[in-house]
């Protein structure tokens, strides 16, 4: 499986490019949180919010706030499913890639013995033990609302890639040399097209607001 992440040896598949994205972040210091966020459930306060902004935290049970988040997280729990490419999978467990690039911990102190439940938007993410919530756990690698809002970023961001690659690979490399009245029209279209879906890009990378709800699960 390993020798599948540069399949021919020399061009990296998509998990030696996040190997190596990994490595170009760390050297421009880009900080391995997302967000963190703590909570004291005994004397109902939240204690931190780094790269979050917490609105209408309510501390008695069950413990309910919004959080706007500044960045999104890596979208790992999609891609660690996918039964395509497991080489993706293979390169995230190997590596300290979110360790040191995707943490978005929720930490949580003070909660009586037991189990607990989290939902982001109405949405069931996970449930852990108090002792677990105390140490934080890292929502980065689950299946959040903030994990879909990162694919969907992805998707349009792999989509901005296709045109630029098929812009110069199929049309103004092929076509260059030969004397075509509408080839400076075709790749001019292409450019606008290209700067729409960057538009869609961005703005679906906007920070949004979410509510928490961590409750007894028993």
């Amino acid at each position: 499986m390993a020798q599948k992440i540069i399949p021919d040896r020399v061009h990296p598949g998509l998990a030696g490019h996040l190997i190596m994205a990994e490595q170009l972040l760390k050297a421009w210091h880009a900080r391995p949180a997302v967000s963190t966020v703590a909570i004291d459930a005994a004397h109902g306060k939240m204690t931190q919010s780094d790269y979050a902004h917490v609105a209408d935290f309510h501390a008695a049970a069950p413990l309910v706030w919004t959080e706007t988040d500044e960045a999104l997280p890596f979208p790992f729990a999609a891609l660690l499913d996918q039964d395509h490419d497991k080489t993706i999978a293979l390169a995230i467990r190997s590596s300290d890639v979110t360790d040191a690039l995707n943490q978005q911990i929720l930490r949580v102190s003070g909660l009586s013995a037991g189990r607990y439940k989290l939902t982001i938007d109405d949405k069931i993410v996970a449930t852990w033990s108090a002792d677990e919530l105390a140490q934080g756990v890292n929502l980065a690698v689950l299946d959040t609302p903030m994990s879909h809002q990162a694919a969907e970023v992805r998707d349009l961001t792999i989509k901005h890639i296709e045109v630029h690659f098929h812009r110069f690979h199929t049309f103004q490399a092929q076509y260059q040399g030969l004397d075509l009245q509408h080839l400076d029209d075709a790749l001019k279209s292409l450019d606008t097209l290209d700067d729409e879906i960057v538009t869609h890009q961005r703005a679906a990378a906007q920070p949004r607001p979410h509510v928490f709800q961590l409750a007894s699960a028993q």
